[in-house]
């Protein structure tokens, strides 16, 4: 009797065991027929649009100094190539020999024409006491006083002709003093001594080229924009800059100001082929550390024109458009179903979700147009 029962649990075990088997191997069977979808989860985050535009690493800050010829020969430096400077400090300084030979040239004139005047006051003085003593002997008294008048009308008229040069001696006087003044020629920013290239006689080209370079050592990016994206940018806009030369680093950087004057240059669009471009010219701000950058590099800028935060987002190829209106599919226990949505701020890699699905939700990537509500799908997360 005990034989028989345990005969019969066996038998009902491996009963049980074929039955689980088989109901196994239906299920993979079923599921192995089921599509594999690609998966990510609806969550918040912060969105952007984005308007890509080049530019080139500048100094901050650039003072040119030019040699001038008027002043002389520069007889003394007091700064050096490399070194770090204060606004103000003393740069070189002009002999001013010639300055000084005009100036000299100009205290003689004055003393001349001060003598002058002197000389001329003394013949009209002269000439009222001779009139006076004429007056009294003069058989002829309007002749007399026709003469007297003429002769003094020519004296005051010199004497006014020294007075009008002496009074644009006095002026050339004081421009020239201002340029003795600035003998001495001062740095008008702070910075570093880039370059000094001293001036040769004889040589022209040369002496054409800048004496001092002065640059302020912190960079800054500008850039150009055509008339069309100028409308979307404006001050204080983040901006991501990427070295050409560096492709892999990227600096943060806000626009500064977007300058009035534009730029016109000849290239055509494909929207109108008969007319130029105009460019507007900006100026980028970095506000991250500047390690690693060099003054001449090119850059590509990408300035984000708009910007929402916290919003719930979804990748644009998860949305199909069926009858005009915008779906999704989301998985919910293995299985689809088919969700109608609103959408609001979109950029070239995600939409802004404003309703239809919820944070958590699972979506699936680049649905296929004939799925049904109900399939039986299996999820694949890997670029979750």
């Amino acid at each position: 009797m005990k034989q028989k029962l345990i005969l019969t649990i066996g038998i009902l075990t491996i009963a049980a065991i074929i039955s689980i088997n088989v109901v196994s191997s239906k299920k993979k069977s079923y599921l192995s027929n089921s599509p594999s979808v690609k998966i990510i989860h609806v969550k918040k985050e912060r969105i952007s649009d984005t308007l890509i535009a080049s530019g080139v690493i500048v100094q901050r800050e650039e003072e040119k100094k030019y040699y001038d010829e008027t002043k002389g020969q520069i007889t003394h430096w007091y700064v050096f190539e490399g070194q770090q400077i204060l606004k103000g400090t003393a740069l070189f300084q002009y002999d001013g020999e010639d300055l000084k030979k005009q100036k000299k040239q100009l205290e003689i004139t004055g003393s001349r024409l001060v003598l002058q005047m002197e000389q001329t006051n003394k013949k009209i003085k002269y000439l009222n006491t001779q009139f006076k003593e004429s007056v009294k002997d003069s058989t002829s008294l309007d002749e007399t006083i026709s003469k007297v008048a003429e002769q003094k009308d020519d004296l005051e008229r010199e004497l006014k002709l020294s007075e009008l040069e002496i009074q644009q001696n006095d002026i050339e006087k004081d421009l020239l003093d201002k340029k003795l003044d600035q003998l001495v020629v001062k740095s008008t920013i702070s910075g570093i001594v880039k370059k000094i290239t001293i001036p040769k006689a004889g040589q022209s080209e040369l002496n054409q080229q800048p004496c001092i370079n002065i640059v302020s050592g912190t960079f800054q990016v500008r850039g150009s924009i055509s008339e069309f994206d100028s409308v979307y940018v404006k001050a204080g806009q983040q901006v991501l800059v990427k070295p050409k030369v560096l492709s892999n680093q990227v600096w943060k950087g806000v626009i500064k100001y977007i300058e009035l004057a534009s730029i016109t240059n000849n290239s055509t669009t494909a929207l109108d082929k008969g007319s130029p471009v105009t460019s507007y010219p900006f100026v980028v701000e970095l506000i991250d550390t500047q390690d690693g950058l060099q003054d001449g590099y090119h850059v590509a800028l990408e300035i984000h024109i708009k910007e929402k935060e916290g919003v719930l987002t979804i990748p644009n190829d998860a949305v199909l458009i069926q009858d005009q209106k915008e779906i999704v599919y989301i998985v919910e226990n293995g299985k689809l179903y088919k969700k109608n949505i609103e959408t609001g701020f979109t950029n070239d890699l995600i939409k802004e979700v404003t309703a239809g699905v919820r944070e958590g939700d699972v979506v699936v990537r680049n649905p296929l147009p004939g799925w049904k509500d109900g399939m039986d799908v299996l999820t694949d997360d890997t670029t979750d």
